[in-house]
């Protein structure tokens, strides 16, 4: 029952007080294996429907995962451990989460689980995928699909479908894309909490086609979901909203624009902690200003736009927390050097503030895909979720050195702007280095030779 509220209701506290009154059970009659299946569940529900990452691990995962051992639980062992590799998989962990889903597609494929190897599969799909490689994800994903279709595991199906799609999208096949999430739709339409998702991710691929009609309609029916919801989705609405308001610009409708704006503001200023970092609303925002001649309202935007992004990558050592679109740099760089760098007014330096401020989200995106590239380069037991100190040290002069950018424009200080991101990028090269050696030293000690 719980599984059902949380996988096709999306009622995440019901569904954990009813898991909660499972594990008092479990405990009362000393049944272990009642103990790990409550604790397993719980751990979903704070990780999927909290967003919550080591408590679920700690508190839930790991001593479910001992318990099933403990018992020669073989299945639960093989779930356990692929619930686990997905927490490290959202760490930005990808060396573990391979491993441990290699480690639990063997138990699957030694006890002939074919539900779980779909479930493997997909899982391998998604680490190919956050590391880039989307025709590795893609032959995973629809490994999983034919699997699962197979088997008629209606459950791993759609996520993996789900998942192809969105590698259709990444590989610019749009049309491939809607096709198979209008099938998934079709299968979902009554059930709204995961009807919404389909008709945002259809209402994307128009948008990125340029069909803004058909976007339109797609995303205004994803809004009335989520606004007559029982749960207040407040990343869907933002969303929405926000999609809305780049749509409604692009069709000219500017009234209609400032309508969703605002709402999307007063989402944002209200939730903050829980979206910070849509990249997409800064640049919409900046495109709206631009259209009423604010031109140092957009700029200021995109400055607090480019603030957050090193602000979150600073916090998390990663970009996962925001993953910005191919399509959304194209409206930002167009902004900076075409509009913004045409209306402003020259100050006589050598560079004007758009111009400088379009060098920052370039040197910002290199470092990013040079942090990415270290990470998840696949580097042997290396855990590179957090950042080191010397890291911390270079990204913080990064900060100091942008606000006074922001505060006046000096050359010089683009200068040492310039300097600050190669330190970060020796910075990271250093601190990955140090690791390798401790771990060799370590396994050149007496107990280990």
């Amino acid at each position: 029952l719980s599984r059902v509220l949380y996988h096709s209701k999306g009622k995440f506290d019901e569904a954990r007080a009813k898991l909660q009154t499972a594990l008092k059970i479990g405990r009362e009659i000393k049944d272990e294996l009642v103990i790990a299946e409550a604790l397993r569940n719980i751990g979903v529900v704070l990780w999927w429907g909290k967003g919550e990452l080591d408590r679920p691990l700690s508190e839930f995962y790991e001593p479910a995962l001992v318990l099933y051992r403990k018992h020669g639980d073989r299945r639960g062992e093989a779930t356990m451990l692929s619930n686990i590799s997905l927490i490290h998989l959202y760490k930005n962990d990808s060396y573990r989460h391979l491993k441990m889903q290699n480690e639990s597609l063997a138990i699957r494929q030694s006890i002939g689980d074919q539900a779980g190897i779909s479930e493997s599969y997909k899982a391998l799909g998604s680490a190919y995928s956050n590391m880039r490689n989307l025709k590795k994800a893609r032959e995973y994903f629809e490994r999983s699909t034919t699997l699962s279709k197979e088997i008629g595991y209606r459950l791993i199906q759609n996520e993996s479908e789900t998942s192809l799609a969105g590698v259709y999208v990444e590989l610019g096949d749009y049309d491939q894309a809607i096709t198979l999430f209008k099938q998934i739709l079709d299968r979902e339409k009554n059930s709204p909490i995961l009807a919404k998702n389909r008709l945002g991710a259809i209402g994307n691929c128009y948008l990125l086609k340029g069909d803004y009609l058909n976007a339109r309609d797609y995303f205004n029916k994803m809004l009335e979901i989520s606004l007559n919801s029982d749960s207040d989705d407040v990343r869907a609405l933002f969303a929405s909203y926000v999609y809305l308001s780049e749509i409604h610009m692009a069709l000219g409708d500017f009234e209609s624009a400032a309508k969703t704006l605002q709402r999307s503001d007063e989402y944002y200023l209200k939730n903050a902690g829980l979206i910070q970092g849509h990249f997409g609303y800064g640049v919409t925002k900046a495109e709206f200003h631009l259209h009423e001649r604010e031109f140092d309202r957009s700029l200021k935007f995109l400055n607090e736009t480019a603030d957050i992004e090193l602000s979150l990558f600073a916090r998390s050592g990663t970009n996962v927390v925001a993953h910005p679109q191919p399509k959304d740099y194209d409206r930002l760089f167009k902004l900076l050097l075409e509009d913004l760098n045409r209306e402003l007014p020259a100050n006589g330096s050598e560079n004007d503030p758009a111009e400088l401020l379009a060098f920052r989200f370039l040197e910002q995106r290199r470092y990013r895909s040079f942090r990415n590239f270290i990470v998840r380069s696949g580097t042997k037991n290396i855990s590179s979720t957090q950042a080191g100190e010397s890291e911390k040290a270079a990204l913080a002069k990064i900060q100091r050195v942008s606000e006074e950018l922001n505060a006046r424009n000096d050359p010089k200080l683009q200068e040492r702007l310039y300097k600050a991101y190669s330190e970060y990028e020796n910075a990271v090269v250093k601190e990955q280095y140090s690791q390798k050696l401790q771990q060799a030293m370590s396994a050149a000690q007496p107990s280990n030779l």
